[in-house]
C-alpha cells in the first residue's frame, strides 16, 4: 500500500508540474505575441513616419522647383445655347518681369494667353460643356527664354457644372398573350428619380412627368405631384414606410422623388411599349430617361427590359439632344 500511495503521489507531482509548467508556457508564449504585436506595430508607425516625411521632402523640392508662388480657378457662367463653360484662371510667378514676361496655358495643343492684372496673371476662357479639357501646362516667355510647367488639371464640367438625373421602375409587373394578337401587362411599384447637383448649385426639378408610349408614338402622359404630401401618398401607396423631411422639399434640398405606378396596357403583337420619364429642372435642362421596355414579338413572346441608363439624357429647352450616356458604359 505505501509503494502504491508514493506511485499515485509522484504521478500527481508529476501532473501537477506538467499542468503548471504548460500554464507557464502560455503566459510567457502570449506575452511574446503581444511584444510582437507591439513591434509590428511600431513597425509599421515608423513605415509611416518615413513615408511622411518622403512626402515633405518631396512636396517641399516640388514647390521650391515650381515657377508659381500661388493658382486658383474658377467655373463662371453655363451657356447652353453655346455648349460652353467660362474658366477663370488667376496665377502669380515666383518671378517676372512686367515688361517682358508672356504666360500662356496650353491644351489641345494650342496656347491660351494670361494677362498681367496688378500682381497675378488672369485669363477666362471658354471650355465645352459636353467634353473633358485637360491643361497640360504652363508656358512662361520672357525674351528669348521659354520655361514650362505641368500643370495636369483635368475638367468635366458635364458634371461640375450640370445636374444629373436617374430614374428607374421598382416593383412588380405580370403579362399574359391574350391570343387575339394582344399582350396584356401591367405594372404595380414605384419609379423613382434620384437627382444630383454639382457643388454650390441649388438646381431644383420644376416638372417631371411620367410618358408612355407606343412603337415610338405617345399614347398617354402623367404629371408627378412634386409636393411633399403628393410624394408622400406615393411612396405608402408604393409600401413605403420612410418618408422624406417636409423641410427638404420645402428648401428645394431634396435628392430623390418618387411616383406610384399601377396600370395596365394592352400591346399588339409585334409592338413595344416604353414607359419613361421627362423631367425639367430649373436651369432650363430637360432629362429625359426610360424606365421600362416591353417589346412583344409577332407571336406573343414578351421581353422586357429594366436595365435602364445610369443617367437621363440631357436636352434643351427646344427639344435638342445635349448629352447621353455612352451605351457601351451599361448595355
Amino acid at each position: 500500500m505505501k509503494g502504491t500511495n508514493l506511485v499515485a503521489f509522484l504521478m500527481a507531482l508529476l501532473v501537477g508540474g506538467t499542468v503548471f509548467l504548460g500554464v507557464r508556457i502560455n503566459s510567457r508564449m502570449a506575452d511574446l505575441d503581444r511584444q510582437m504585436e507591439d513591434i509590428w506595430y511600431r513597425l509599421d508607425q515608423l513605415d509611416d513616419n518615413v513615408r511622411n516625411v518622403q512626402y515633405r521632402i518631396q512636396d517641399t523640392l516640388e514647390a521650391q522647383a515650381s515657377l508659381l508662388s500661388a493658382q486658383s480657378w474658377e467655373y463662371g457662367e453655363v451657356d447652353l445655347n453655346e455648349k460652353q463653360v467660362a474658366l477663370s484662371w488667376s496665377l502669380s510667378l515666383k518671378e517676372y518681369d512686367p515688361q517682358l514676361t508672356q504666360v500662356a496655358l496650353v491644351w489641345d495643343g494650342k496656347e491660351h494667353p494670361l494677362t498681367l492684372e496688378g500682381t497675378q496673371y488672369q485669363g477666362t476662357f471658354s471650355l465645352p460643356l459636353f467634353a473633358e479639357t485637360q491643361i497640360e501646362q504652363l508656358v512662361v516667355r520672357e525674351g528669348g527664354q521659354v520655361r514650362t510647367q505641368p500643370v495636369e488639371e483635368y475638367f468635366s464640367p458635364r458634371y461640375d457644372c450640370l445636374p444629373s438625373v436617374s430614374m428607374n421602375f421598382s416593383g412588380s409587373g405580370t403579362g399574359s398573350a391574350k391570343g387575339n394578337g394582344v399582350y396584356s401587362q401591367s405594372f404595380n411599384g414605384l419609379i423613382s428619380l434620384s437627382l444630383s447637383r454639382p457643388q454650390e448649385t441649388s438646381c431644383q426639378i420644376q416638372q417631371w412627368e411620367i410618358v408612355f408610349s407606343l412603337d415610338g408614338e405617345e399614347i398617354g402622359r402623367q404629371q408627378v405631384d412634386l409636393s411633399y404630401t403628393g410624394q408622400e401618398g406615393y411612396l405608402k401607396a408604393g409600401g413605403q414606410h420612410s418618408m422624406p423631411e417636409p423641410q427638404a422639399y420645402a428648401d428645394g434640398e431634396y435628392s430623390q422623388l418618387w411616383y406610384y405606378l399601377k396600370d395596365s396596357w394592352e400591346i399588339p403583337y409585334g409592338s413595344t411599349l416604353m414607359i419613361w420619364g421627362e423631367a425639367r429642372d430649373s436651369m432650363g435642362l430637360i432629362h429625359r430617361g426610360p424606365c421600362q421596355i416591353v417589346a412583344v414579338d409577332g407571336t406573343g413572346n414578351a421581353q422586357w427590359d429594366g436595365d435602364t441608363p445610369p443617367e437621363a439624357a440631357i436636352y434643351d429647352s427646344q427639344g435638342e439632344l445635349l448629352w447621353t450616356a455612352d451605351p457601351e458604359l451599361w448595355q
